[in-house]
């Protein structure tokens, strides 16, 4: 799903400093959680001093209406701290868009922002199971459609390690190994990452 925001149409989005000042004025950043608190919620809204802001649904990301617009939480939170409004995409480093600490939200394209992300798929991420029992593995090419094929393997957990490798030379410093990397080296909580998934079977 694109990192943008759900806007309605005909409507221009606030500017920032105006945005910045509803968001302060609403709600408390929990900085250790990666959250906003609300202070004192609208009447229209069934919450209270306390809770956390934002609903998920079905999407991936929370939400949160402001001044008659939906936005997703985690763009909210960069405003927050830097000022600035992102014109472009966040990303989530570790890979868990729960995850709303600063430290794991960094500006990226939607390439790299999908480079960074595990696909729905009941083998796991570029692999997928061949009627002999074995596994292929393949990768997107960034900018591309081009699907590369790595290889046919004889256990899952080999697919996967030639996927996380051919990523972390396609995708450098978006890639799912790298970004969990780099993460932990700066004190996050990685252990939340979807990677585990992958790197602890």
């Amino acid at each position: 799903m694109p990192d943008q925001d759900m806007r309605k149409r005909h409507r221009t989005r606030p500017n920032d400093a105006t945005l910045l000042a509803e968001i302060k004025r609403r709600f408390d950043y929990d900085a250790q959680n990666g959250r906003f608190i609300w202070k004192e919620p609208l009447r229209n809204i069934k919450k209270v001093a306390g809770d956390i802001v934002g609903g998920q649904g079905h999407q991936r990301y929370a939400s949160v209406f402001v001044l008659n617009h939906r936005f997703k939480v985690h763009r909210l939170i960069w405003l927050w701290h830097y000022g600035i409004y992102p014109s472009g995409d966040i990303d989530h480093v570790n890979g868990n868009t729960t995850d709303n600490r600063i430290e794991n939200l960094r500006i990226a394209t939607s390439a790299q922002n999908a480079a960074n992300r595990l696909r729905k798929s009941k083998h796991g991420t570029g692999v997928c199971a061949s009627p002999d029992g074995k596994f292929a593995a393949r990768i997107t090419v960034p900018g591309t459609k081009e699907r590369l094929y790595l290889g046919r393997f004889n256990t899952h957990s080999e697919a996967e390690a030639a996927y996380i490798g051919a990523s972390a030379v396609l995708h450098g410093e978006f890639s799912l190994a790298k970004s969990r990397t780099n993460l932990l080296n700066r004190g996050g909580r990685g252990v939340q990452s979807p990677l585990d998934r992958i790197t602890n079977n």
